[in-house]
């Protein structure tokens, strides 16, 4: 009994790291009551079949080796599945035992505010895959969203497992922009969870946006600058040749701005942020600059407006470039991250206001 009662004190803890199906449901749900019995007889299955007679139950869930239709039923009073549990037991000859009421699982630690780069050409933690694009997972207290997706789905998801990031716990997708090497892993990430809110630019073409419909999620077409969730806005579009949105974070030290690929040139997408958020300071810009090949006296003009704009921390990655990312290094010091695919930055908590 020694193992199955670990087990049990495993359901009951709080935060813990899930790795079993009752760990992502108690994600959402708690415990109210626990039946046990001693027998050496496999009695699952039959008490799986009572419970079908009276209960819905989710297809398949729990019962992949067996032929039962599910292990996991529906009881809108849990007294009434508790009975016939008890009573089918009983025909057996079996003596349930019902635990004591178990203690209220602690709430969950509040989460620290973070972004994961899950996609990028360059290379962080070498379990992951690179490849041209860019996606980063952005964790806040209340949500977390994936901001673009990368060009394909297939090291998109891959990394995501890699990193331990449940593809369910994304409530919403922004994109920046239409090019592939940005929204290529959409799809396939649209497979795992459809269950999001996707913020795209109005100007992106019409079969594509019914492509995003066809999964049945939320769309909403972005166009001017506005506040799409508690403590994140958009940009707008802003035109560069390409229509892109950049997404705008308030923490507490400032603004958190990240960004696809800079088209329409990332010191305009700054300036936008501060003249949407008007008395912010800049706390960190990370993305894609489209800054590659850029020459030494452009390169200067950018550093110059970073700092003329307050910029306190810059993560370039995707298409910024080498140079720009080693001369913003010898720039910024000890404010300079080194960013690529599996880099986590920490954010500042926002405690203040929306």
């Amino acid at each position: 009994m020694g193992g199955f009662k670990s087990r049990l004190s495993r359901h009951l803890q709080g935060n813990k790291k899930p790795h079993w199906h009752i760990d992502y449901l108690l994600q959402k749900a708690s415990i109210n009551g626990i039946i046990r019995c001693e027998t050496k007889d496999r009695i699952e299955c039959i008490i799986a079949q009572a419970l079908s007679r009276q209960f819905d139950s989710v297809p398949g869930f729990g019962s992949s080796d067996c032929k039962c239709r599910s292990h996991l039923f529906f009881a809108p009073d849990e007294r009434q599945m508790k009975s016939i549990i008890k009573t089918t037991l009983q025909l057996l000859s079996i003596q349930p035992r019902l635990e004591p009421e178990p203690v209220a699982q602690p709430p969950p630690l509040p989460r620290s505010p973070e972004i994961i780069i899950v996609y990028d050409n360059n290379p962080f933690d070498n379990r992951l895959k690179t490849g041209w694009g860019f996606s980063c997972l952005v964790r806040l207290a209340q949500k977390t969203i994936l901001f673009d997706t990368g060009g394909d789905s297939s090291t998109l998801l891959y990394n995501m497992s890699q990193l331990q990031i449940d593809h369910n716990e994304v409530e919403a997708v922004v994109l920046s922009h239409i090019h592939g090497d940005h929204v290529g892993g959409l799809g396939g990430f649209l497979r795992q969870n459809s269950d999001v809110t996707v913020y795209l630019p109005r100007s992106l073409p019409s079969s594509f946006k019914d492509d995003v419909k066809s999964f049945k999620v939320k769309l909403e077409e972005i166009h001017e600058a506005r506040k799409l969730l508690p403590k994140v806005y958009t940009t707008g579009e802003l035109d560069g040749g390409i229509k892109e949105q950049s997404m705008i974070i308030t923490t507490d030290q400032g603004l958190v701005i990240v960004t696809g690929c800079s088209h329409p040139g990332v010191v305009n997408i700054i300036q936008r942020a501060k003249e949407i958020l008007p008395d912010s300071k800049v706390y960190l810009v990370v993305g894609g600059w489209h800054l590659g090949g850029a020459s030494s006296t452009r390169i200067d003009s950018i550093t110059d407006g970073f700092r003329q704009l307050g910029v306190g921390k810059v993560a370039p990655c995707h298409c910024s470039g080498n140079e720009i990312r080693r001369q913003f290094k010898q720039c910024y010091g000890d404010d300079y991250i080194d960013a690529g695919v599996g880099k986590r930055i920490p954010l500042p908590e926002n405690k203040q206001g929306e």
